[in-house]
């Protein structure tokens, strides 16, 4: 993936972090992302090619971990295999959304790392 950096907004020089360069900078064996004043950015050149963010797969909304849920998994499971045919049972975004909602509705009971993606996808900002 090669990706043009001009016309990007420089990163801010203030340490209040937000968004998703501070949700990810914990976690992620490379993170060169620095918020911009318009959004993430790369904190440095990058050459085409050279990856710019890896994120572990365990802090990913996956089908996966949709099934693997306590709340969902089984309960989803079991609706598809009554509705085999069903389109929306078939859809893995279906399956993300749910365990999204899911989480989201644990509020202060979900995990901390749920918590702040739940924060920065509903537009505020990580803890």
């Amino acid at each position: 993936f090669e990706a043009s950096l001009a016309g990007v907004a420089p990163p801010r020089s203030d340490s209040s972090m937000t968004g998703l360069s501070s949700l990810v900078g914990d976690v992620c064996p490379i993170n060169r992302l620095v918020d911009g004043a318009d959004g993430p950015c790369a904190a440095e050149s990058l050459s085409p090619g050279q990856p710019f963010l890896a994120l572990p797969l365990d802090h990913c909304w996956t089908l996966t971990a949709a099934k693997r849920c306590e709340r969902i998994g089984q309960p989803l499971s079991a609706a598809f295999a009554r509705n085999p045919g069903s389109v929306l049972l078939h859809s893995e975004s279906t399956w993300i959304a749910l365990h999204l909602v899911s989480q989201a509705h644990l509020g202060a009971e979900a995990s901390d790392q749920v918590q702040q993606q739940i924060a920065v996808l509903s537009g505020g900002s990580s803890p």
